[in-house]
């Protein structure tokens, strides 16, 4: 298996923050070969 993740984090102020993350994972095991791309978005206030 092989995982790998890349990501962004964008601070609007003190108090906000945006996150993106594409994350890329491949699974061989004997004649099962797959791969999934995934993309997660996620925004954070702290009040």
């Amino acid at each position: 298996m092989t995982n790998w993740v890349i990501g962004l984090n964008w601070h609007l102020n003190p108090n906000a923050r945006i996150q993106l993350n594409y994350m890329n994972v491949g699974v061989e095991n004997g004649g099962f070969d797959e791969e999934i791309s995934a993309l997660a978005v996620r925004w954070q206030v702290d009040w």
